[in-house]
């Protein structure tokens, strides 16, 4: 609500925006839907027309979570997963098929379903291969520590 105060005095709309977003799901999650309706319907616009990708996939997501109709929720996650695939973050996309697959199982459309859970397992896979592919944080320090000693060393032998 800070933010929101925050964002309004000092003419800050895309800040404004998400916050409005951000609260619009938190309006979700204590179950009173027709307001996250609402303050997503304030969001939407500057989102969509000048957010980033991972704000326009939350938007998405935020939306089809607040949809009754199964088939408009499939079809938000859809442009959520676009949205996310551009900038390749495996954990939200996971997060759109876990909800695809249940909107599909609402739908009684098994085949579909079991289809999405599919790629929502090999999303899984490739996020956990992923993260056991980077160094531990602590690591990664020293090694940045190592690879600039790396650099100045051929450098002076550049000199």
């Amino acid at each position: 609500m800070r933010g929101i105060s925050i964002s309004t005095e000092h003419s800050l709309e895309y800040f404004h925006a998400q916050c409005l977003l951000y609260l619009a799901d938190l309006m979700f999650m204590m179950q009173d839907v027709e307001k996250s309706r609402q303050l997503v319907k304030q969001a939407s616009q500057f989102v969509q027309m000048n957010g980033h990708p991972a704000d326009k996939g939350y938007l998405h997501l935020v939306i089809a979570k607040t949809h009754e109709n199964n088939e408009d929720a499939i079809t938000e996650l859809e442009q959520a997963i676009e949205e996310y695939t551009t900038i390749q973050d495996l954990e939200q996309i996971e997060t759109c098929l876990l909800l695809q697959a249940k909107a599909y199982h609402n739908l009684g459309n098994t085949q579909l379903r079991d289809a999405t859970s599919e790629k929502c397992l090999r999303v899984r896979t490739l996020r956990q291969e992923r993260s056991k592919a980077q160094p531990p944080q602590e690591e990664l320090p020293e090694k940045q520590i190592e690879w600039v000693i790396e650099q100045s060393k051929s450098l002076h032998k550049v000199i």
